[in-house]
Parts: structure tokens; C-alpha cells; sequence
């Protein structure tokens, strides 16, 4: 069996996630971000859980990334920043 890798590239809000989704659905991908790693090292060096991150809560809610952090002065989308996104 081959394996095929399919990459999505593009401007912000044009579907990539979209597409991803389609494909994961009807042909069994695998979707793999190139900032999932990147969120993860911000969840640890933040101390904060990774879901914020992905823009959910810790219930699976909808969580804005751009709401600036109590303690680092700073939003979720800018420490992604500060770290290489």
C-alpha cells in the first residue's frame, strides 16, 4: 500500500481545514497541522491546556485565540507568534 501526502496550502479562512476534514471523512487521512506541534510547545511553556490553543475551552467550547491572557498581558494567537507561527 502507498502512501499518498497531500499537502493544503494557502491564505488564512479559505477552506484548507475544510478540505482536510472532506478528505479525512471520505479517503481515511490523517490531518496533521503544521502548527499543532507549535501549540503544544506553547501549552507547556505557557502552563496552559493545549484546547485554548486549538480555540476551545476545557468543555469543548468555542474559545476566541485573539482574548489577551489575565497574567501574560499577551492574546493565545500572539504567544503562537512568539514562538514561530
Amino acid at each position: 500500500m502507498s502512501r499518498r501526502i497531500i499537502s493544503l496550502v494557502g491564505y488564512s479562512r479559505v477552506g484548507k481545514d475544510t478540505i482536510a476534514e472532506y478528505l479525512k471523512e471520505l479517503a481515511s487521512f490523517i490531518r496533521v497541522s503544521y502548527a499543532d506541534p507549535l501549540r503544544h510547545t506553547c501549552a507547556a511553556k505557557f502552563g496552559i491546556p493545549v484546547c485554548y490553543f486549538f480555540g476551545q475551552d476545557e468543555e469543548g467550547n468555542p474559545f476566541d485565540r485573539t482574548q489577551v491572557h489575565p497574567v501574560y498581558g499577551i492574546s493565545y494567537v500572539e504567544m503562537l507568534q512568539l514562538e514561530g507561527t
